[in-house]
């Protein structure tokens, strides 16, 4: 095979023909995490590549293989990992520091009830199930439930009261 005058080339053509040999090396050599980066970062390397080669020390492509393996190597032997338990020179963990508007113990505890409450509508009769379904999760007003169902408003409050005692006392015995 002669051997390629790689200044002949350029530089968009170099990109072009070795994008895969990029790929390859951001995947072997690095873990993905911000690929469209790490190509840009790949792309930068093999315009540098292409401007030190120098034709006597063999192909283009292994000089440039060799060049992307050794930087996607440093580059991650090079990132630092921070514990969220390091002690800060305040004598404060990371953790401690961080400020958030979550209450993850509030979250946790308000799905904790939304779970029992789920558990305590499906003890109800099919009709107040499907009252109280109607009416407090899909914000339909007395008046339309009783359209929808064809029967007297009073009747639909009537059920509606039933079925709220029943949910007060399972509450208070749960």
């Amino acid at each position: 095979m002669e051997k390629e005058n790689i200044k002949d080339f350029d530089i968009v053509k170099i990109i072009d023909k070795y994008k895969p040999l990029m790929i390859s090396s951001i995947k072997k050599y690095y873990d993905k995490n911000d690929f469209e980066e790490l190509f840009d970062e790949a792309v930068f390397e093999t315009v540098i590549a292409f401007f030190s080669f120098k034709e006597e020390k063999g192909s283009f492509g292994g000089f440039l293989k060799s060049k992307l393996k050794y930087y996607f190597l440093e580059k991650n032997r090079n990132k630092k990992l921070y514990s969220l338990n390091k002690v800060n020179e305040d004598g404060f963990e990371l953790l401690d520091t961080l400020e958030s508007n979550e209450n993850i113990e509030k979250d946790f505890l308000k799905k904790e009830e939304y779970k029992n409450l789920k558990k305590l509508i499906l003890k109800l009769s099919p009709k107040e199930k499907e009252i109280i379904v109607m009416y407090y999760f899909q914000n339909k007003r007395i008046k339309q439930i009783a359209k929808e169902k064809q029967m007297a408003k009073k009747s639909i409050s009537n059920i509606k009261s039933i079925a709220l005692k029943k949910l007060r006392n399972e509450i208070k015995n749960f």
